[in-house]
């Protein structure tokens, strides 16, 4: 019973540090330093803040790369919106002091964050190298 225990708690651990953990991106480089996958970024600390400002947010995926959309909501943690392909644009209604984040489907790694600003209408092309 205990090595069942052990192994559930094994796999729940390594999907929360993936999903849960507030800085999970990589940095991978070839020995020359060219960038084999996306480019990182280092997470920001700035959890989503209740505004009562309503704003209109648009994302325009600009990259040849599939990004998830990510709400970093009000207790600091990534919720999961979207999919955007390459050239797809998602726009939703959110609040000024909202944080998003758009990670690299394929590897996870955080390429884009945003905080939106208490403009009415917010159209943020990202571009993923």
């Amino acid at each position: 019973m205990s090595r069942i225990f052990g192994a559930l708690l094994l796999v729940s651990t390594t999907f929360g540090c993936l999903e849960g953990d507030p800085n999970p991106y990589d940095q991978t480089m070839t020995s020359g330093g060219a960038s084999n996958g996306p480019v990182a970024i280092a997470p920001g600390s700035a959890c989503s803040q209740r505004s009562g400002v309503p704003v209109t947010l648009a994302l325009n995926n600009r990259s040849a790369r599939e990004l998830r959309v990510l709400w970093f909501d009000y207790s600091c943690l990534e919720q999961f919106t979207r999919v955007l392909a390459p050239g797809q644009s998602f726009s939703t209604n959110t609040e000024a002091s909202n944080s998003w984040r758009l990670r690299d489907s394929a590897s996870n790694v955080l390429v884009f964050e945003y905080v939106t600003t208490s403009a009415a209408l917010q159209n943020v092309d990202v571009n993923v190298q």
